[in-house]
C-alpha cells in the first residue's frame, strides 16, 4: 500500500463526524475506500458509505436516532438505482435487504452497508462461499481512518461498472498486490462469470 503522507482527506473527515461514538466496527466502503488505499484524492465522491456486520444493525439504528433513517428495499429485477425506500423502525433487516440511509436535516447523508459476517468472517451477499478474514477485510492506512479491503470495494463494483467504478479499477488495479488481484480475479470468476473486468485484471 502507498505510505506517501495522505493528502486531501479532510472532507472525509468532515462526513465521517455524524460516525464519531458508533459502538460496532465499521469500515469505509466504495470509492473513498480506493482513495484511501492509493493515499489520496483521485476524484469526487457524492457521499460517504460505511460497512457494518449486520448483527450491528440496531447500534446503527440507535446511534443515528436523530435522522431519518430509511431501508433500501432491492428492486425485484435486480435493477440499480431502482430500489424502494422504506422508512426503517429499527426492526431487524435481513437479506435481501442490505442497504440504510442516515439523513441530517441539512441533507447529510451517511449510506450504511450490512456486511454478512459471522465468527470473524465476511461473505459476499452475492456468493456466500466467497469469502474473506475480518483482518484481510478492513485496512488502515496512514490517516487511521479504517477502510474496507480494495479486492471487496471492486467486487461490489464488477457487476455495476458504473462510469466511476471504471474510474475506480483504473485507480486500484497498479496499486493491488499480487495476492489482493488473485483474490479479486477468483471472487470475480466464481461470482460474475464472463465479466469483462477478468481480463483486464489478468
Amino acid at each position: 500500500m502507498n505510505r506517501a503522507e495522505p493528502a486531501g482527506f479532510d472532507e472525509l473527515r468532515d462526513l465521517l463526524r455524524p460516525v464519531e461514538g458508533l459502538s460496532v466496527p465499521w469500515c469505509v466502503a466504495g470509492g473513498w475506500a480506493i482513495d484511501l488505499w492509493v493515499g489520496t484524492v483521485t476524484r469526487s465522491h457524492h457521499d460517504v458509505d460505511l460497512l457494518v456486520a449486520r448483527d450491528d444493525q440496531r447500534a446503527v439504528y440507535d446511534h443515528f436516532s436523530d435522522r431519518d433513517i430509511v431501508k433500501v428495499l432491492p428492486h425485484p429485477e435486480g435493477l440499480v438505482g431502482e430500489g424502494t425506500l422504506v422508512p426503517w423502525d429499527g426492526g431487524r433487516i435481513e437479506l435481501p435487504v442490505h442497504q440504510v440511509f442516515a439523513d441530517a436535516a441539512d441533507g447529510d447523508r451517511i449510506e450504511v452497508l450490512f456486511g454478512e459476517i459471522e465468527n470473524g468472517v465476511w461473505h459476499y451477499r452475492r456468493n456466500p462461499e466467497v469469502s474473506l478474514s475480518l483482518g484481510r477485510l478492513i485496512v488502515t492506512g496512514p490517516t487511521a481512518i479504517p477502510a474496507l479491503a480494495p479486492e471487496v470495494v471492486m467486487l461490489f463494483k464488477a457487476p455495476l461498472q458504473r462510469p466511476w467504478d471504471e474510474t475506480d479499477l483504473v485507480t486500484v488495479v497498479p496499486q493491488l498486490p499480487t495476492d489482493r488481484r488473485a483474490w479479486l480475479v477468483d471472487a470475480i470468476e466464481r461470482s460474475h462469470r464472463d465479466n469483462p473486468w477478468i481480463e483486464r485484471l489478468t
